[in-house]
């Protein structure tokens, strides 16, 4: 029975890692410019594209730009504000004139 117990709490504990919550800031849009907005903020995206550029093995063209942060590799909380933070974190320091 020992066994089945220590097995139940890996599950669950492989459960909480899975469900755990994460927050991501997107800026998308035709006029949307990732290596401008990076070089606003001074923040490395999780994930970019501009428009024009190609994904897929067809060669698909992104009709969109798109940059985004995210904390779901940075942030190891069950917490929500713990993620909400980390975002603000990075975004509030930045002064665009």
């Amino acid at each position: 029975m020992m066994n089945n117990d220590k097995d139940h709490m890996n599950e669950n504990n492989d459960l909480r890692i899975l469900a755990r919550p994460y927050v991501k800031f997107i800026l998308q849009g035709e006029p949307v410019d990732p290596d401008l907005i990076t070089e606003a903020l001074g923040v490395s995206p999780a994930r970019r594209f501009k428009k024009g550029d190609t994904y897929g093995k067809k060669g698909n063209k992104w009709t969109i730009g798109f940059w985004s942060i995210s904390s779901r590799d940075m942030v190891e909380s069950s917490d929500l504000e713990n993620h909400i933070v980390w975002i603000l974190e990075r975004l509030e320091p930045v002064k665009i004139s």
